[in-house]
């Protein structure tokens, strides 16, 4: 099966480049707050997210995560070792520069965190993407289950395809493991 999204949150236009910096912040009344390299681009209220892991997806594509960083009051300077980080569908690797998807035939792709996120609990979360191609990748949170990350998740994503630039807040359900 394919990405159902149950709810598009919101799309920003944004402006073709290699590098972007994502910051994402969420409270526990389920105020989303989106950032693009420093600039407020996203700003809403999902009622229904009651937490879940944190990860990254990428959509048929190589592309290069640096920095990433959780913050949250119930667990204080978060590792971002390796050790903790779980390829649940697809092929990441460690590099010199930071972690990359190796994935340019497959559709959606993870690697999720051990970090578990309540939804009682307010945390920020923020990394950079470096983009190879012109394709889509992003950070995830609310994941269901480890295991099968794309069974339920949200996430803000850079699309980079040649016809669509635009980053997106999506709600994301599938029926079908990967």
């Amino acid at each position: 099966g394919g990405l159902n999204i149950v709810e598009k949150l919101s799309t920003h236009n944004i402006t073709p480049k290699t590098n972007y910096h994502i910051k994402l912040d969420v409270t526990e009344d389920g105020k989303i707050t989106v950032y693009i390299d420093g600039k407020l681009v996203i700003e809403t209220v999902q009622e229904t997210y009651t937490g879940g892991y944190v990860g990254l997806c990428t959509f048929k594509s190589k592309e290069k995560y640096e920095n990433i960083e959780i913050k949250s009051n119930v667990k204080e300077g978060f590792s971002t070792g390796l050790e903790e980080w779980k390829p649940s569908i697809g092929n990441w690797a460690v590099i010199p520069e930071g972690y990359r998807s190796n994935n340019p035939g497959r559709s959606e792709v993870f690697s999720v965190s051990s970090y578990n996120v309540t939804g009682e609990k307010d945390f920020v979360y923020d990394g950079d993407v470096v983009f190879n191609n012109n394709s889509v990748a992003g950070l995830v949170f609310g994941v269901s289950d480890r295991n099968n990350p794309a069974a339920q998740w949200y996430g803000v994503y850079i699309n980079k395809s040649a016809s669509t630039k635009s980053l997106k807040l999506v709600k994301v359900e599938n029926d079908e493991a990967m």
